[in-house]
């Protein structure tokens, strides 16, 4: 968990209160250098809303530049997910710079 990370998702408005628990959980599960890999079922499972929801807001996070998101597949086949938090420019003018982007649904 990186408190910096943490302390700079709060300060970003998302335009959406579940999205802003997404970035947060990403934030808390980020190490210092802004990197994690949770499923999309355990951030659903812990901001309390359906898998879809979170990949939803994930997909917006990424369109609003403040996540990127690498794909990895396993020796098995199956896929995870690389997340690279991009709050250093976590200003309010930074996060809210595209109003469209918070017109989709939860």
């Amino acid at each position: 968990m990186s408190m910096r990370l943490m302390v700079q998702a709060m300060n970003c408005k998302v335009g959406n209160p579940a999205r802003k628990l997404v970035l947060l959980k990403l934030a808390d599960n980020a190490n210092d250098d802004g990197i994690c890999f949770p499923s999309y079922q355990y951030i659903a499972d812990k901001c309390e809303m359906t898998r879809r929801s979170a990949i939803s807001h994930i997909e917006c996070l990424i369109k609003m530049g403040l996540v990127s998101k690498k794909e990895r597949k396993n020796k098995d086949g199956s896929i995870s997910n690389l997340y690279f938090l991009h709050l250093e420019q976590g200003s309010e003018k930074f996060c809210t710079h595209n109003q469209s982007l918070f017109r989709t649904s939860q």
